[in-house]
């Protein structure tokens, strides 16, 4: 019982599963803007002929 109490009393959590938002764009769109947090900016965005 003793290292029960001493592994839930001390244990880490982790997570296992995070959020992705996976984005696919044709080569003749332009401007679109990827941040490190994975907004998609498409304010500037353009397509190309």
């Amino acid at each position: 019982m003793q290292a029960e109490k001493l592994m839930m009393d001390e244990y880490i959590t982790m997570p296992i599963y995070y959020y992705t938002k996976p984005t696919l764009l044709k080569s003749y769109v332009k401007g679109v803007h990827f941040s490190p947090l994975g907004f998609v900016f498409y304010h500037n965005a353009t397509i190309e002929k």
